[in-house]
């Protein structure tokens, strides 16, 4: 019957410590998406250059140059917005978001998919974060990608990160700041999202963790003195002989 006991003894604190891996490896993640824009609708800003960020669709420059099917598969959105050709001037063009707000110490995972329509130099955008929608503060602001001498022909999903220091509204302002004479840009699928861990998650002690001690029926003993026990370290579960 001791024998008994302690078998069954020995088997629950095993149960206990494989229960806590299992438990371990039940939890998932989730992605959360918290904002997703095509830009058409943001507030476009023209600082330098003969051409500003417009709307795709309605921009004649680039009527050979929509977003296919496929494309548009690939990014959730049949629009965009662009910044034409301009053989003359350095382009400094802003799409300025609406106010997004945002929970403190959450890392952002910053998406953008980009076309550039006839290769050139290549083309480059920056994406930044500021409290305020102006081009000044979002100058100032923090810098959550930077994409330089971009010649990709396809539409290509380009990812930064952005981790806010306190909660409240954020304003994200998409910059193209091309070289002259580059062959226009097209941005569209701008998102905003993270991840969630979710299910049970319980840390496992290792094997250089506390000591505990059980009786041979299975209940643990805070104080042992003489006699046989279970002993749990971590993962690790013996009998041991207290003298």
């Amino acid at each position: 019957m001791k024998k008994f006991y302690t078998m069954l003894a020995l088997a629950l604190v095993a149960a206990a410590s494989s229960f806590s891996a299992q438990a371990q490896d039940e939890s998932e993640t989730t992605v959360v998406e918290v904002y997703k824009s095509d830009m058409v609708n943001w507030t476009f800003e023209k600082v330098a250059g003969a051409h500003g960020w417009e709307e795709l669709k309605t921009n004649e420059y680039f009527d050979d140059c929509q977003l296919t099917e496929k494309e548009q598969e690939t990014c959730g959105f049949d629009n965009g917005i662009c910044v034409e050709y301009d053989d003359n001037n350095d382009t400094d063009a802003w799409a300025i978001s609406p106010a997004i707000k945002l929970e403190a110490d959450i890392e952002y995972v910053i998406n953008i998919y980009l076309k550039s329509v006839q290769g050139g130099d290549g083309e480059n955008l920056r994406i930044m974060a500021a409290k305020d929608a102006t081009v000044d503060a979002l100058k100032a602001g923090t810098e959550c990608l930077d994409v330089n001498g971009y010649d990709t022909f396809s539409l290509m999903k380009q990812d930064g990160s952005f981790t806010p220091t306190e909660t409240g509204d954020y304003y994200f302002g998409v910059q193209c700041y091309s070289n002259a004479e580059n062959f226009g840009l097209i941005a569209t699928g701008f998102t905003i999202s993270y991840e969630q861990t979710s299910g049970v998650s319980v840390v496992v002690a290792d094997e250089n963790g506390v000591m505990e001690y059980f009786d041979l029926q299975g209940r643990k003993v805070e104080t042992p003195s003489t006699g046989l026990y279970i002993c749990r370290q971590g993962d690790n579960v013996k009998k041991v002989v207290i003298k």
